[in-house]
C-alpha cells in the first residue's frame, strides 16, 4: 500500500514543479516482433480509420469545437486548431513522424522507423509509448502507466501530411483500443497550418471503478438529458489531454516543448565517493565514474602482490 501510494503521488506531479516526486522511466523495448508485420498491415492503418474518421466529421462540436460520440464503454473523440504560421515553415519544424511523442503526458517508450520514401522521411514505424494514467488522478486508484504498442503509418502530400496508428498490443493491458490520426494541412492557402486529431480510445479502468460502475451514476439532478457522472469525467480529462497536446504541436515549434518525467539519466542518485557527477551514463542506465586514487597505498600490507588497483571503475 506505501509503495502504490507513493507511486501514486510521483504520478500526480509528474508534471508540477516538485522534481524529486517526478515519474522516471528506463529504457524500454519495442515490445513487438516486426517480423510478424508486412508493409500492408501499416498501410492497413489509415485504410481501417477512414469509415470512423468520416463518422467523427459528421457529428456536431461542442463549445469547444469538439466532437464526441460514446460507444459502449469507447470514446470517439477528433478536435483540431489552426494555428498562425505558415504550413510549410511548421511542417518543416514539427515532425509528422513524431505526432505520438508529442503528445501530453508522454514519458518516453520506443520506436522503429520500418520503411522510408526517397527523399529519407519515415513512411511506416512501430511505436511503443507509455504515458501517465489518463486522467492522472486514476493512479491513486491503482491505475497503471498507459503502455501501448502501436503499428504507425504516415502519409505526405503536397497540402497536407497525416500519421495514422493502431494499438496491436498493450503489455500491461492498460488499452482494449487506442487508434487515431494527426493530420497538418495548409490552411488559408498555406498561410496558415491546421491541425486534426482523430481517437477511437477505450482504456481499463483500475478494479475499484469498475466495481463502483460509474455508468450507472446519472447526472445533474433535475436537468434532463445531463450527461452521467462518467461522460463528464471522461470528456473533462480529453479536454485536459488534448488542449495540452496541441499546445505541446505549437511548443515544439517555437523550441520550448518542455517534456513530462525525468529521463533515465536524470534520476537522483547517490554518487560514489569523491565523485560528485558520473563521467557518462550508458544505455542501461548505469553511471560510470573515475575513481579517486587513496591517499594511502592499501595493499601495501599485502607482500609481494602484483595486484594493482583499476583506474576506472
Amino acid at each position: 500500500m506505501a509503495e502504490s501510494a507513493s507511486r501514486a503521488f510521483g504520478v500526480s506531479f509528474a508534471t508540477g514543479a516538485l522534481a524529486q516526486c517526478k515519474v522516471a522511466l528506463g529504457n524500454v523495448t519495442l515490445g513487438l516482433d516486426l517480423g510478424a508485420y508486412d508493409p500492408s498491415d501499416y498501410d492497413a492503418v489509415a485504410d481501417q480509420l477512414e469509415p470512423l474518421e468520416a463518422l467523427l466529421d459528421a457529428l456536431p462540436t461542442d463549445g469547444n469545437g469538439m466532437r464526441w460520440r460514446h460507444d459502449d464503454g469507447a470514446v470517439l473523440f477528433a478536435c483540431e486548431r489552426t494555428v498562425a504560421v505558415p504550413y510549410d515553415e511548421f511542417v518543416s519544424r514539427v515532425d509528422i513522424s513524431q505526432a505520438i511523442r508529442l503528445t501530453a503526458d508522454y514519458l518516453g517508450g520506443c520506436v522503429a522507423p520500418v520503411d522510408r520514401d526517397e527523399a529519407g522521411r519515415v513512411i511506416r514505424q512501430a511505436e511503443r509509448s507509455i504515458a501517465l494514467p489518463q486522467p492522472n488522478y486514476l493512479a491513486f486508484f491503482g491505475a497503471d502507466l498507459l503502455d501501448v504498442c502501436k503499428l504507425e503509418s504516415i502519409r505526405r502530400t503536397a497540402d497536407a501530411q497525416c500519421l495514422s496508428w493502431s494499438a496491436v498490443r498493450s503489455p500491461n493491458d492498460s488499452a482494449v483500443l487506442d487508434d487515431g490520426s494527426v493530420i497538418f494541412s495548409r490552411a488559408d492557402g498555406g498561410a496558415r497550418t491546421k491541425i486534426v486529431i482523430r481517437t477511437h480510445q477505450q482504456f481499463t479502468l483500475p478494479l475499484f471503478l469498475r466495481m463502483v460502475d460509474l455508468d450507472e451514476w446519472p447526472g445533474v439532478p433535475g436537468i434532463p438529458g445531463a450527461p452521467g457522472v462518467k461522460r463528464l469525467l471522461v470528456e473533462d480529462a480529453y479536454r485536459r489531454f488534448f488542449t495540452t497536446t496541441l499546445d505541446n504541436f505549437e511548443a515544439c515549434y517555437q523550441g520550448r516543448l518542455r517534456r513530462t518525467g525525468l529521463r533515465r539519466d536524470e534520476v537522483p542518485g547517490r554518487p560514489l565517493r569523491g565523485a560528485a557527477r558520473p563521467d557518462h551514463v550508458d544505455a542501461n542506465g548505469f553511471r560510470h565514474f573515475t575513481a579517486a586514487r587513496p591517499s594511502t597505498g592499501i595493499l601495501t600490507a599485502v607482500q609481494r602482490s602484483a595486484h594493482q588497483p583499476p583506474t576506472t571503475c
